[in-house]
């Protein structure tokens, strides 16, 4: 009577109460034991004994809102059983128990996902439908799973099935939602992956011998580097070697005054991480072999997701292009001449990254304004595309030291200007700038508290832009951030439907360093559709939209250098029919001549 009266007191029905959690805990623990039973038969009674218990604790609450949780654990119990015992009574009560399971809500979408597609996979095969209709109930399941928390699984068995189907577009369509957003750099889902195939983002937060944290791909996005995995026990001398020979042939070292640091920035960096846990991270024998690279701290070593993930073996040189992927996995280096991008290619990534076409044209920087000449003289120091993309790191680097000093020198003096804001906006860029060509992150804290400062303040339209650029750039690679809702919120905040085209440029860009394909293409066909001719200084975003070999290189690593697979042939035709862009993205020249 005790136990009946606070579901008397409420009016529930007793049915319909919940299973108790202990209870849900016991028999999953007892189907853990069942499946490691010593032989055949003591599986074969264990699990039937469990399949009766499971059974008549859900007869018992047949309405519980839990009930899900205990029918997955028949599920799992029937499954081991089926393997042992394959009767047809056996899977004719597998099915059933699917077909319950199926109708579980999103809170149970892990427990459901398997029994979902075995019934799909059941019915077409019963049904003998064509592989177009398989791929298209794949499609439906995929769709159906998005958002919710077995969208990873259901990708992963899905790539799985659309490989045994040869339905190549699904594959490629997949492999990109599993390579986009939170997925990107999943060192579990990468580890999964044949190493021939390899083509992913390179991830993860390493400290430096220095303790200095280094987040990948973030933090190097624009720039070329290697990642070397290397051990004293694996003949690690002539490795090294190698890497220094190669440094040599693409030299260019600069030093930083402000923090007294050298940086190696040729046509690559080199980022080490040693696998034998030395308590320098390997750095005094890096120095004695003469490479010059920033050593990160591997914990673990061979253990370590990272290896797993990217190496496997070693020694191991990944190369990592400007979009942060992994382009390269080689015992023995090659030379890298064929393999590099020219310096141009990697500076217009760099720029756009960083988000110099949002300040660089100085758009709407009035003569009246008590600002005038601070901002002429800030602005000289934000060089114009083509003549940007030429600069050397030292002289970006230079540019952006002298803007962020001016700007801080401005806003000291004229606090309570009325177009700040301006100065502001520069100095977040300035900021981001040092950042990615420094490598140090203190600088773009700095922007994002210059930016969050902004917000608090009542801004003009349009001129909130860069700052929340600056806030998703910093938000988009912590871990479990979703690309979509940020850069959707982004949008929504410019103007929703209505946002500008500065807006829409920007956020095309953040889908970019996000890798987030499915994004990039909508702002991408958003942007193309408007006039050139109203938006003037958007044109180094435009021109990287319409240009084809960048919209092929953007989300993927070096295509046809070796080890084509034939789903990697399929895709490879994609280059020269254009079927990923299959619009225009050339306009006729609007002009009248006299």
């Amino acid at each position: 009577m005790i136990l009946l009266a606070p579901l008397c007191a409420t009016g529930q029905d007793p049915a319909a109460s919940l299973i108790p959690a202990a209870e849900i805990a016991a028999l999953e623990q007892e189907l853990a034991q069942a499946v490691r039973g010593e032989s055949r038969i003591r599986i074969r009674k264990a699990c039937k004994d469990l399949a009766r218990k499971v059974s008549a604790l859900l007869e018992a609450s047949p309405e519980a809102p839990n009930r899900y949780a205990a029918l997955a654990v028949l599920f799992w119990c029937q499954k081991a059983l089926l393997m042992w015992d394959t009767t047809e009574e056996n899977r004719r009560a597998f099915f059933a128990t699917c077909t319950r399971l199926s109708k579980a809500p999103d809170a149970y979408a892990n427990a459901r996902l398997e029994a979902e597609l075995l019934i799909s996979q059941k019915e077409l095969a019963e049904a003998e439908a064509p592989v177009a209709e398989r791929v298209r109930a794949l499609e439906e399941i995929i769709e159906k799973y998005r958002n919710t928390s077995a969208e990873q699984s259901c990708l992963t068995l899905a790539l799985q099935l659309a490989s045994d189907e040869r339905a190549f577009d699904l594959e490629m369509k997949i492999e990109k939602r599993l390579s986009e957003g939170r997925f990107t750099g999943d060192h579990e889902l990468i580890a999964s992956k044949p190493l021939a195939n390899l083509n992913t983002v390179f991830s993860g937060t390493y400290q430096s011998a220095d303790n200095v944290p280094v987040k990948f791909p973030s933090d190097r996005l624009g720039h070329q580097y290697l990642v070397i995995f290397w051990s004293t026990s694996n003949g690690h001398e002539e490795f090294l070697a190698r890497i220094k020979e190669q440094q040599e042939k693409f030299p260019g070292r600069f030093r930083l005054p402000d923090i007294g640091k050298e940086l190696f920035r040729g046509r690559f960096d080199v980022y080490s991480l040693n696998l034998d846990d030395l308590p320098d991270a390997g750095k005094s024998i890096l120095d004695k072999a003469g490479v010059k690279c920033t050593a990160l701290r591997l914990p673990g070593g061979k253990r370590h997701s990272a290896y797993q993930a990217y190496a496997r073996r070693d020694p191991v040189a990944i190369l990592v292009d400007a979009q942060g992927h992994s382009a390269l996995n080689v015992p023995q280096i090659p030379s890298l001449e064929m393999w590099l991008d020219s310096d141009r290619y990697a500076a217009q990534l760099r720029s756009l990254y960083i988000g110099d076409f949002l300040v660089a044209s100085g758009e709407g920087q009035g003569a009246g304004s008590g600002l005038a000449a601070e901002l002429q003289a800030i602005q000289s120091c934000f060089t114009l595309p083509p003549f940007r993309y030429r600069l050397t790191p030292k002289a970006e680097l230079d540019g952006y030291r002298k803007a962020e000093t001016l700007c801080a020198a401005a806003i000291k003096k004229h606090a309570q200007a009325s177009d700040l804001w301006r100065v502001r906006n520069q100095r977040i860029i300035a900021l981001i700038g040092r950042s990615n060509l420094t490598g140090e992150p203190k600088y773009l804290e700095e922007a994002v508290k210059e930016a969050k400062a902004m917000l608090a303040t009542e801004l003009p339209p349009g001129a909130d832009i860069v700052p929340r650029f600056c806030l998703v750039k910093h938000a988009l690679w912590r871990k479990g951030a979703a690309p979509e809702t940020l850069l959707s919120d982004f949008i929504d905040a410019e103007g929703g439907d209505k946002a500008p085209a500065r807006a829409l440029a920007t956020a095309a860009v953040l889908a970019i360093e996000a890798n987030a394909e499915e994004l990039y293409q909508e702002y991408r066909e958003r942007l193309l559709s408007l006039k050139d001719q109203d938006h003037p200084d958007l044109w180094p975003v435009l021109s990287l939209l319409r240009d084809r070999h960048h919209n092929h290189r953007l989300f993927w690593g070096y295509p046809g250098r070796w080890g084509f697979s034939e789903s990697q042939r399929y895709r490879f035709r994609y280059v020269p029919s254009g079927l990923t862009t299959p619009e225009k993205p050339n306009r006729v020249v609007d002009a009248t001549l006299k």
